[in-house]
């Protein structure tokens, strides 16, 4: 069974004594061992046996912990802080449309210049630089026809 709170999704039934004594991950598991060794006092051959580690592991853990070269609780990289949309490539973003381009002409034309790049990033790119989006256009303006087909620049009404 499972609960919503907080935007977390918690699920009740995981024994917590289980969970804190038989650690599942690796960094839990090595702080788990060290907390073992420093502050309950156990030795470290019995908590090395008990947590699935060599003596000599142990020692090694302990001595970078003291150290500092080990992050026992490393910090949460969260996602890209900037634009990874480099700023040339924006002004020919923001270029294309001025031409009156859709965000998938736009995408198109960037990818004959070789940068890849996707329609949706165009999109917010035109929105952030205060762009809105284009009214729909007939057939006849994109120059195809209901079939797919292209319409010559110069065509005669045979009406």
């Amino acid at each position: 069974m499972t609960k919503r709170q907080n935007k977390t999704l918690i699920d009740t039934s995981i024994d917590l004594t289980d969970f804190f004594k038989n650690p599942a991950f690796p960094r839990q598991k090595q702080y788990e061992l060290i907390r073992a060794i420093v502050i309950d006092g156990d030795s470290i051959e019995e908590s090395a046996k008990r947590f699935g580690y060599k003596p000599s592991t142990a020692y090694s853990l302990l001595r970078d912990s003291r150290a500092g070269k080990i992050e026992l609780f490393p910090a949460v990289k969260k996602g890209p802080q900037q634009k990874r949309t480099s700023p040339d490539v924006q002004d020919k973003i923001i270029e294309y449309r001025k031409m009156r381009l859709s965000a998938s002409d736009i995408r198109d034309r960037l990818a004959e210049d070789a940068i890849e790049i996707s329609s949706r990033t165009v999109e917010r790119t035109l929105k952030d630089a205060g762009y809105s989006k284009l009214k729909r256009r007939t057939h006849k303006e994109l120059g195809i026809t209901l079939k797919n087909k292209s319409i010559p620049e110069r065509s005669e009404h045979l009406d």
